[in-house]
């Protein structure tokens, strides 16, 4: 696994061009919301590589310190950093590891995180992934997707 498989998995779940009242126009992931200092026609005409670049940069793979968390766990927290926002994606990791939940990814839940079990820990957080969609005022709309997906990035590691 690396950072580049990773965002291979992202991308394809990010890719079509969208406008959304809470988030602005958004492709590949990259949100006016979360990037305002794009413009609407700069995400509009992103390219693949410039949004692979921004995903792999601090905002998203460095806030999650993806080159520090196991191999296997690497996917399922960027594709939750990307689609629900790197701090959220922390917490959720926090609580499927039963350590203090605190919004930051600091020793004690990367141990916790290389101490874990593969499957188990990928399929408890998939599980808080959905339990967080469904408090989203999105679910009705996007549940059923964001449900596969949060699934899919959890058995990343086993094709």
């Amino acid at each position: 696994m690396s950072k580049a498989r990773a965002i291979a998995f992202v991308l394809p779940e990010e890719s079509g061009v969208v406008v959304h009242a809470a988030d602005g126009v958004s492709k590949w992931g990259i949100s006016q919301a979360s990037h305002p200092e794009l413009t609407a026609e700069q995400i509009e005409g992103m390219t693949q590589a410039q949004a692979a670049e921004i995903i792999g940069g601090p905002q998203y793979w460095g806030a999650i310190r993806g080159d520090q968390l196991p191999e296997w766990l690497q996917t399922a927290m960027l594709d939750a950093a990307v689609n629900q926002g790197a701090p959220t994606a922390v917490v959720l990791l926090q609580r499927t590891l039963r350590v203090p939940v605190d919004g930051k990814l600091g020793p004690q839940t990367l141990y916790a995180a290389s101490a874990g079990q593969e499957k188990p820990t990928l399929a408890r957080f998939a599980a808080q992934r959905v339990m967080s969609y469904v408090r989203d005022a999105g679910w009705t709309a996007d549940g059923e997707g964001w449900t596969e997906r949060a699934v899919l990035a959890a058995l990343d590691p086993f094709e």
